[in-house]
């Protein structure tokens, strides 16, 4: 009857309605989602909720824990995944989309500005803007959405970051400042109050746009769980930087639970008078790695300086000079690690002797040019280090199996030694060694064969 009547068509109108992708349980969007590419996959994530917790479990699985980027260039659109697991972000919407969809999984963030450059982003109306604007956006969205995640954030080239770091990273362990000029910083700056939790903390300075006038106050303060602090200052031009000496100092002496201490430089601007000076704030200290020229000791007093606790020293002598001697004077010594511009001198062996409970020796020669030729005195390391375990001799030092076979047996303690030969060592030649419970084997090399040799166990 007219107006009772129904049609197949109607009553199954329901049935037919089409299901939606978000209808879809997470596990099978998951599924779907895992084969797009990082960038599609963060189109996804900031198109809808669902889809963004989808994507959050494919984001923590791969990419959770690769260094993240963001090296903004207006105009540059590109993502690239670069060596080392880093990812590169180089548009500003995709590092924000970045940090507001995944800010909440990023552990490991690099922040770089490059330069000033005029926008040429069809996505931005703002005209004119330059990069380091633009890299600032981005730091406020890192203080949004990446407080609670990061473990590791490192500042390449960027000026005043904690006028605009206002919340605090509780989780931040490592932290890095690579050509910093934060010149314009308040006296009383907060930044241990910013990074709390600071473990390590790296400062590099290898960039002439630092002038001598920049501030390094940021480095004076108390970080309670800083064990690691290196400092790197390679510049030529900034020797006289009056303020990184006084910060670095302040920074030692406000930090007595120091463990390890870096120092790598261009020439000896933290010479052996600055460590006479903090001696007494590095009674914890574990380990020092230091370089130094003929300069180092121009100002010492004569006076050894003493490290009671030093397990491991890394020092690389820049100088050529027969006299040059080490001021320091080490009781528990176990790990040496001996870089020299030339050779051995007297004086480096000297040093070595005094130190009989190494368990651990690398020799290297800081440039090729300068590497050493058949003037290692094996038997003497061997007779003044009765307990070395590894001693290895990099592959800039010149050795052969000549040399090294008479003194095996010299090594009362020795359970593993390396060394370099010219030329293409075949593993035949390494059966004398057998004889007297060696064994070996080779790394071949572009002009040179690595020998590594293992004592046999007795059974």
């Amino acid at each position: 009857m007219q107006g009772t009547s129904t049609s197949s068509g109607d009553v199954c109108a329901p049935l037919k309605r089409k299901m939606k992708f978000t209808d879809m349980n997470i596990d099978c969007i998951e599924s779907c989602l895992e084969h797009l590419k990082l960038d599609d996959l963060l189109n996804a994530a900031a198109s809808n909720k669902r889809l963004n917790r989808a994507a959050s479990f494919i984001y923590h699985r791969s990419y959770s824990t690769k260094l993240i980027h963001l090296n903004i260039v207006p105009g540059n659109r590109s993502l690239q995944f670069r060596p080392n697991s880093r990812i590169e972000f180089c548009n500003l919407m995709s590092s924000l989309r970045l940090l507001r969809c995944f800010g909440n999984l990023i552990k490991n963030i690099l922040i770089s500005y490059k330069g000033v450059y005029k926008i040429v982003d069809d996505d931005l109306d703002d005209i004119g803007i330059n990069n380091y604007e633009l890299t600032l956006r981005a730091i406020e969205y890192l203080n949004e959405y990446c407080t609670e995640s990061s473990t590791l954030i490192q500042f390449n080239k960027l000026k005043n970051v904690p006028v605009y770091l206002k919340e605090q990273f509780k989780h931040v362990t490592k932290l890095q400042m690579v050509d910093c000029d934060f010149t314009e910083l308040v006296e009383n700056n907060s930044f241990n109050a910013i990074f709390p939790r600071t473990e390590e903390f790296f400062v590099s300075i290898t960039d002439s746009i630092l002038y001598p006038t920049s501030s390094f106050k940021f480095m004076a303060n108390h970080f309670p769980f800083l064990e690691r602090l290196h400092i790197r200052h390679s510049d030529r031009y900034l020797i006289e930087t009056r303020s990184l000496k006084q910060s670095l100092t302040a920074a030692i002496h406000l930090n007595p639970q120091l463990k390890q201490l870096t120092i790598k430089q261009y020439n000896s601007f933290f010479d052996a008078n600055f460590l006479q000076s903090v001696n007494n704030s590095l009674k914890n200290l574990e380990f020092l790695g230091l370089s130094m020229d003929e300069e180092f000791n121009s100002k010492a007093n004569g006076e050894l300086i003493q490290f009671k606790n030093l397990k491991t020293l890394e020092i690389y002598i820049q100088s050529s000079a027969e006299s040059f001697q080490i001021p320091f004077a080490i009781d528990k010594l176990e790990v040496l690690v001996f870089a020299m511009n030339v050779r051995l001198t007297n004086f480096s062996y000297e040093f070595i002797e005094k130190h009989p409970y190494l368990t651990n020796l690398t020799l290297h020669a800081i440039k090729h040019e300068h590497a050493i030729n058949s003037r290692i005195n094996v038997s003497r390391i061997a007779n003044s280090l009765p307990l070395l375990e590894k001693l290895k001799f990099a592959m800039n030092i010149n050795i052969t199996i000549d040399e090294i076979l008479p003194h095996c047996t010299k090594f009362k303690s020795l359970n593993e030694m390396s060394f370099c030969q010219h030329g293409n060592v075949e593993v035949t030649a390494l059966k004398p060694f057998e004889s007297i419970g060696w064994s070996g084997t080779v790394e071949r090399m572009s002009q040179k064969t690595r020998i590594n040799l293992k004592r046999i166990k007795s059974e």
